[in-house]
Order: C-alpha cells, then sequence, then structure tokens
C-alpha cells in the first residue's frame, strides 16, 4: 500500500505528538488539528489511534527492512560479517538513535492494540514480517552457495533463534527507561562479540571467512549517521547511573 500525501502528513505529526507527549498518551483527537484537516478525513485515513500505532511499527519495521536489503549487496563484507550487521543493526539503532517510533515494539505487543487496527493494516504489517523471513533466508543461503559456511539447515535454525533472543533482549533493555536508568546497559562491542561466538558454532571456511567486528559496527555507525564511537556507548548513555561498588565478599 502506497500512503496518500494526506496519510503521511497525519502519520508525520503523530510521530511528532509522540516524540512530546508519548506512545501511550498521545491524543488521537488533536492530530486533526496538528495536520489541518478535519476529523472526518482523520477517521477515513486511518481507524483509530490503534491503527495510527500499527502505522508507527510499520514505518519502523521499513527502516530495517531497507538496511537488510542494502546489506545483501555489501561485497566489502564478508557473509559473516554481513549476518553480524543483520543482527546488530537493531541494537545499535535502538540504543543510539532518538527515534520516538522506536518504543513502538511495546506498544505494538499489547493484544487490545492488535484486536483495534484495522484487517488491512495487521495484513500489510504480515507482509512486511514475511519479507523479513525471505531476507534472512537469502543472507544464509548466499553464505552457503558461496562456500564460506558448511551448515545443517537445524544448525542454522537453531543459531538464528539464539541470536534473535539476544538481539531483542538487548533491544528490550535500549527501548527501556526505567532499565537504562537504573544501571542495564548496553555495551555494543560486547553484544556483537557474545553474537560472533554464536554464528563461530557454526562450520565457516577460514580461507573465505573472516568477522571484523570494529568494521561491521562501524559499518552501522556510518549507516545511521551517528557521531562518535560505539566502544564507549555505554558512556554515551544520558540516562547512565554510575555502576553499584560492590565488596569482593557479596551478602547473598
Amino acid at each position: 500500500m502506497s500512503l496518500t500525501d494526506t496519510q503521511k502528513l497525519i502519520l508525520d505529526k503523530a510521530l511528532k505528538l509522540i516524540e512530546k507527549q508519548g506512545l501511550a498518551s498521545f491524543k488521537f483527537s488533536e492530530l486533526a488539528l496538528l495536520a489541518n484537516c478535519s476529523k472526518t478525513t482523520l477517521y477515513e485515513s486511518f481507524k483509530n489511534k490503534e491503527d495510527i500505532l500499527c502505522w508507527v511499527f510499520k514505518l519502523n519495521l521499513e527502516k530495517i527492512e531497507r538496511f537488510h536489503s542494502e546489506l545483501l549487496n555489501m561485497t566489502h563484507l564478508s557473509h559473516r560479517e554481513r549476518l553480524l550487521c543483520r543482527y546488530m543493526f537493531e541494537v545499535i539503532r535502538a540504543w543510539c538513535c532518538e527515534d520516538p517510533a522506536l518504543g513502538v515494539n511495546f506498544i505494538t505487543a499489547n493484544r487490545y492494540i492488535w484486536q483495534h487496527a484495522s484487517a488491512d493494516t495487521i495484513g500489510y504489517i504480515s507482509k512486511s514480517f514475511e519479507r523479513f523471513r525471505l531476507n534472512k533466508q537469502a543472507m544464509w543461503q548466499t553464505a552457503l552457495d558461496s562456500g564460506e559456511l558448511q551448515a545443517e539447515q537445524d544448525e542454522i535454525r537453531d543459531c538464528h533463534k539464539t541470536l534473535v533472543i539476544l538481539q531483542r533482549g538487548a533491544v528490550a533493555v535500549a527501548n527501556n527507561q526505567i532499565l537504562r536508568h537504573n544501571g542495564h546497559h548496553n555495551d555494543c562491542q560486547h553484544i556483537a562479540a557474545e553474537m560472533d561466538q554464536i554464528l563461530n558454532r557454526l562450520d565457516w571456511n577460514e580461507t573465505q571467512s573472516n568477522c571484523n567486528i570494529d568494521r561491521c559496527l562501524q559499518f552501522i555507525n556510518e549507516y545511521l549517521h551517528i557521531d562518535g564511537t560505539l566502544n564507549g556507548v555505554v558512556d554515551l548513555d544520558p540516562l547512565r547511573c554510575e555502576d553499584l561498588e560492590l565488596s569482593t565478599k557479596a551478602n547473598i
């Protein structure tokens, strides 16, 4: 579906309203005034607030999808490096980018929202996830076809599931200001190293495969136009608290 100019304008104003009022509390009724349209036009464009939230979620997916598509053609990276970039992209983006849409994952996980969004919107999101699946399959398949990777389907499936668990946990922390304010910090360098260790469980051709973690992080950094280094990303967190100093003998 291609959004009309009016729908694009409404979504743009919705993002500004979300940034000001928050995902959970932004007022759908204010959008008509901000977008300079009638309430009739607003409801013709989007069914309700839940529909808006799902579309914001879909726009977020499209940004990730564009990166995944471009990554397939990044021949200066090894297939292993491209896979690492694929799983690290959302982690770095959630941690380092100021985007009011990033936290929408929490909202759209709510069953109530999915129940009240329009069927068309849910259908468009499902198609996005199907494209995600096809891209993932293509990236792993090209690694196999190149001879860089030798692995069975079950091994790849288990590796992917483990990478996703680590990825989603890191994204959840990055999107949760309460966790971050109370000392839960992502270290992108460490997370990337852990993901590389997970990838290393598979059989990679040593003469063809290489994985430079710093190069992968720098590539994502440049793609997202993030200033500075990611090595010290914890220190960049505006919500960072001082780490606790524990004695060598902890009371349990």
